[in-house]
């Protein structure tokens, strides 16, 4: 394995970013004149140079054959090295985005024969993880290789420094990662992790704070005397957000591009809201994420009469990685009282190239190429209650909407065409789970059932073949088993863009007030219903592994869960009352969602037969006229149905909810697929056993 020790520790304090966190923005002056200094405290050694150097063409050679090898791991580290002393090199970072490709597309990386390996580098990653969370320096280093270096040039000495430092600042920090593939060829590989980060801060003269982050990036890992560690990363989406005082008010959100090119401008939208008496001081900055730090100028803060500040912003020449931060003060009678700052990663786009060198086909290399970099939303807190006019509205719903998507290499574009074009082939989730470890958590009756029903109806009645239906029952229905087998095992790498894709969920939820920043969470089999932001899904979390990791334009999901009803066996929910909102899920996912009761609603089983009341119903519509029933006629029968049953047997409102952002035809779930595939037999091995055969013998 070939290693070549960095010569400099360097970098920015957001080194911690390596960590899968981000140190955060705050503001030191208290004036009403308002400067933004990024987070004290990190020790910053710039070695960066303007033009190519020496020691950037000695790593460019080396990363050369590496490539030549087929060793793309280990390329893209040194083509950080690379980076690090020469920012501005298009060269290297277009040869880095074809090596992320060619890493993807490789058939040595899924090779059956490195399972163990995937096995060893996944424990040595949830070590890591753990490690982190006790807030052990020196442990969490011993994870990483000396020379160990990052996208934005961060080395294990700036690493050490930043994160020590977010530490101080953020005492209680406890970060969450979900493992979402591992790649290996036995020598390198590389992990793909969603994670967020959360933390509070006492040590702010307005008042206590808190941030979250959330982000996606890859880390790097290679086999030294037996031994996994981290070589590099590459990040490409972080978002976070921060309060103190009253900022926990502002419910603020930050829009901008997740990618520009050099040396382009793009716009940056700040939406926020701060209560009168309270006046807002608005800032929007952007700065290279470099050394010597950057301070932002003084005058760039405005007091905003309405709720939301747009900037025209510029993204650097100089080929650095950029942070936009929106900052929102409070002020009352000359004092801060509030504080809100808002932060977005927006790395340079590489420009876009045609082809990567692999050993794999080309369908495979266009497959694996698609890594989104949308903007990570967060929740929204707003609820809106759907009608009979926004349902008769939606007579034409149900085809999804193109949405751009970015790659690290450059910007590749799906086709709207495909919402309008016949169904090629048919892929399902179905999960249901009715018992659960916790013993705390309810039983439910027949949530089991329910997904049975479904994957009965799917397979001998709406033509999805049987290997394009997967069920989860009870145990089998981890929280780890879920988010797989919806972005990394089974629907992420098996559906087309003309596909359709159905997932079905019926199990409890969680209502937004039992988390401290307003999430939803489904409950899996394994979920700690006192921790639910460790081990439950978060719905937001479903939501982007539809939108960035699945590539089908038609999307169905179907929620049979809800937050309400106490302990109550008979309603799915948790604790306290309220459902999924439906808007909310298709504004994120851009697809079409149906919720089987309002957002202030519970959701029922029945009492007059061995279903909830809604699944029952939905295939009972879905029966209506065969294969040409189509979806909007199946929810009408649905809605008037389950309100009539719940009313007449519980004096209670069940409301089931549809939203759309789809434009074109109308669906027909059992319409035959015009063009079905076989389950490649790669993703067929690395399956594991789901509960088809307990739905066979039922």
């Amino acid at each position: 394995m070939h290693r070549i020790e960095t010569k400099t520790d360097n970098l920015r304090g957001n080194e911690a970013r390596v960590l899968l966190l981000n140190p955060v923005t705050f503001a030191k002056s208290i004036l009403l004149i308002l400067t933004l200094i990024l987070l004290n405290g990190f020790s910053r050694e710039s070695v960066f140079a303007s033009n190519p150097t020496p020691e950037y063409q000695e790593f460019l050679s080396t990363a050369t054959t590496m490539q030549s090898r087929k060793e793309y791991a280990d390329a893209i580290v040194q083509l950080n090295h690379a980076l690090r002393c020469y920012p501005g090199s298009s060269a290297a970072r277009t040869e880095r985005a074809h090596c992320l490709r060619a890493l993807f597309a490789s058939r040595e990386m899924t090779d059956p024969r490195f399972d163990e390996d995937r096995a060893n580098i996944t424990a040595r990653i949830q070590e890591l993880l753990r490690t982190w969370n006790t807030h052990d320096i020196e442990k969490v280093l011993s994870y990483y290789f000396v020379s160990y270096c990052n996208d934005d040039g961060g080395t294990i000495g700036s690493l050490s420094k930043a994160t020590t430092s977010f530490w101080t600042n953020f005492p209680d920090a406890k970060s969450k990662w979900d493992i979402v593939r591992v790649l290996c060829d036995g020598k390198s590989g590389l992990v793909e992790i969603n994670g967020r980060t959360q933390g509070t801060n006492t040590d702010r003269n307005f008042g206590k704070g808190s941030m979250q982050s959330d982000f996606h990036l890859y880390l790097l890992v290679a086999n030294e005397e037996q031994q996994w560690s981290v070589s590099g990363c590459i990040q490409d989406k972080e978002k976070t957000l921060n309060t103190f005082g009253i900022g926990d008010t502002f419910a603020l959100n930050l829009t901008a591009p997740n990618s520009v090119e050099a040396g382009k401008t793009f716009t940056a939208q700040a939406d926020f809201s701060v209560a009168p008496p309270s006046k807002a001081n608005v800032s929007i900055l952007a700065l290279p994420i470099k050394t010597p730090v950057e301070h932002p100028p003084s005058d760039d803060s405005r007091i905003c009469q309405k709720p939301t500040d747009v900037r025209e912003l510029t993204m650097n020449a100089d080929g650095y990685n950029m942070q936009v931060t929106a900052t929102v003060f409070a002020t009352q009678i000359l004092s801060i009282v509030g504080m809100s700052t808002c932060e977005q990663r927006v790395t340079v786009k590489v420009p876009e190239d045609e082809g990567v060198a692999t050993d794999a086909n080309s369908a495979d290399v266009a497959s694996a190429a698609k890594i989104d970099s949308s903007i990570i939303a967060l929740a929204s807190r707003g609820r809106e209650t759907n009608t009979g006019g926004q349902e008769a509205a939606m007579a034409k719903a149900i085809a999804a909407p193109t949405l751009p998507r970015d790659t690290i290499a450059g910007a590749m574009a799906t086709s709207n065409t495909a919402t309008e074009a016949p169904i090629g082939d048919k892929w399902a989730l179905i999960v249901g789970i009715e018992k659960f470890q916790d013993t705390q958590i309810s039983k439910l009756q027949y949530a089991a059932r329910d997904a049975t029903d479904m994957y009965h109806y799917l397979i001998n009645e709406a033509h999805f073949a049987p290997d394009h239906v997967r069920l989860l029952l009870n145990e089998k229905a981890t929280e780890r088993r879920i988010l797989s087998e919806v972005g990394s095992k089974f629907l992420a790498r098996v559906a087309r863009p003309n596909d359709l894709v159905l997932i079905y969920l019926s199990t409890h939820g969680s209502p937004s007030d039992l988390d401290v920043k307003g999430n939803n969470f489904f409950v899996a089999y394994d979920t700690d219903g006192h921790d639910l932001f460790a081990t439950g899904i978060e719905m937001q979390k479903i939501v982007e592994i539809i939108k960035r990791r699945i590539d089908s334009q038609r999307v169905l999901l179907v929620l049979d869960a809800c937050h309400s009803g106490a302990t109550n066996p008979e309603g799915k929910a948790l604790v306290r009352e309220g459902n999924f909102d439906a808007n909310d899920i298709a504004q994120g996912t851009g697809q079409l969602v149906i919720c089987s009761s309002e957002p202030s609603e519970r959701s029922w089983e029945s009492r007059r037969y061995k279903n909830g009341v809604f699944t029952h119903r939905l295939l009972e519509g879905l029966r209506l006229n065969g294969a040409n029933t189509k979806l909007l006629d199946a929810f009408s029968y649905v809605k008037e149905h389950v309100s009539d049953e719940v009313r007449a047997d519980r004096a209670e409102h069940q409301t089931p909810v549809i939203k759309s952002k789809w434009n074109g035809d109308a669906l027909q779930l059992a319409v035959p697929p015009a063009n079905p595939q076989q389950v490649p037999d790669v993703v067929r091995n690395e399956l594991e056993p789901d509960s088809s055969d307990h739905a066979k013998s039922r």
